[in-house]
């Protein structure tokens, strides 16, 4: 997984995904955590070059990406957490 730590609670509705070199991600999940456990925010299937997705806004510190299943080691060349729109 790749976590991303905003520095302080902030309002979240989306994340943009990269994945332009090799598409390899086939499963994945979108987490924030709230107090000590995680809550799934949203799930797809492959990225295959850029993907944005959103979500109803939370307010969260941390959000991760989890890759579930991929054909090979996945290569993503950027992860953006994104404000409500």
């Amino acid at each position: 997984w790749l976590e991303v730590d905003l520095g302080a609670e902030r309002r979240v509705g989306g994340v943009e995904i990269w994945e332009i070199g090799f598409a390899r991600v086939r499963a994945f999940t979108v987490e924030v955590r709230q107090g000590e456990s995680w809550l799934e925010v949203a799930r797809g299937t492959a990225v295959k070059g850029r993907k944005k997705i959103s979500f109803a806004p939370v307010t969260a510190r941390q959000v991760r990406l989890v890759i579930h299943e991929a054909s090979e080691v996945p290569t993503l060349e950027e992860f953006r957490v994104l404000a409500p729109e």
